[in-house]
């Protein structure tokens, strides 16, 4: 008897969750926001309380075949913007000293690195109060 009562309980926790997700699920939805202004050393100031998935760095068309796979759509994972956008920008520097282009590498450590493309999984209401001081364009990317 205790297992069937505990069962019960179980199961109408669970299904109390499973609605609460769904319910946000319906407000939120995945956009690819393209900007023109935004670099790793502001995006904290746009992105911080929206949910990222990845980002597209703005990479020179010199060395862009070099540059490795994972950095040219960058995920996030489940630290803050911050710490993510931190993350991307040493693993990105490093990356362009490794193959060899120094001189840029010091002017990406000090200007930033340019953000063209971010994917964001949240409401379209908490986007547009979050970029409204900065101009982007935005493209609903579920199906």
């Amino acid at each position: 008897m205790k297992w069937v009562l505990f069962f019960l309980i179980m199961l109408f926790l669970f299904n109390d969750k499973a609605l609460t997700v769904m319910n946000y699920s319906d407000d939120a939805k995945e956009y690819i926001i393209t900007l023109n202004s935004v670099n790793t050393d502001n995006f904290s100031n746009y992105f911080n309380y929206l949910k990222v998935i990845s980002i597209y760095p703005d990479i020179d068309v010199s060395y862009e075949s070099k540059i490795d796979v994972n950095l040219k759509e960058y995920y996030f994972d489940f630290n803050t913007n911050e710490k993510n956008i931190k993350n991307f920008k040493d693993k990105f520097i490093n990356n362009v000293i490794k193959i060899g282009y120094n001189n840029k590498a010091t002017l990406l450590t000090v200007e930033g690195i340019k953000i063209k493309k971010v994917k964001v999984f949240d409401k379209l209401e908490n986007i547009k109060n979050s970029l409204k001081n900065v101009k982007y364009s935005l493209t609903n990317n579920t199906n």
